[in-house]
């Protein structure tokens, strides 16, 4: 089975991730999708013209998604709809590193801990985290490198 035909078939439909899609060479532009800006690639030009970056990236971050699907993830994810017991103590394991199967093992100043994952490619930057008990999320999406979503999360958590 092909990447994208599973990511659809076990979790963008079942959950409804209307908003999300496994990006492919040759699909159709997506309405309205925010231009990624790396000055480095777009010569500092915002409004240069939106090209995909995604798809070259294969698994490794050709997820198209926006904040509210991203979010609705997390939510199935630690709420066990996705995997089984037993895969997700994997993924939230954090072993000698801090990291589980794709999920990092993150501390809130209160001593809680919550799950998050951090993403990067060419124009784009993401961070998202959940705190699997309360399901308080926070997801940080940008289309600007001078934006450090993880800098923004941090501040963001040091009130939770």
């Amino acid at each position: 089975m092909e990447l994208n035909t599973a990511l659809s078939e076990r979790i963008t439909a079942p959950l409804a991730l209307e908003a999300t899609r496994f990006e492919i060479a040759g699909d159709p532009p997506i309405e309205n999708l925010a231009g990624g800006w790396h000055p480095d690639v777009y010569d500092g030009d915002p409004s240069a013209p939106y090209e995909s970056f995604a798809s070259g990236t294969w698994a490794a971050g050709a997820l198209v998604s926006t904040s509210g699907d991203v979010q609705a993830f997390l939510a199935a994810l630690v709420g066990g709809e996705l995997f089984s017991d037993s895969a997700l103590a994997e993924m939230t394991d954090p072993g000698v590193d801090g990291y589980g199967l794709g999920l990092e093992i993150l501390g809130l100043p209160s001593g809680q801990i919550y799950y998050g994952h951090r993403g990067e490619v060419v124009g784009y930057l993401s961070f998202a985290g959940i705190e699997p008990t309360t399901g308080d999320s926070i997801v940080v999406l940008t289309n600007n490198v001078a934006l450090r979503p993880t800098v923004l999360s941090d501040q963001l958590t040091a009130e939770w």
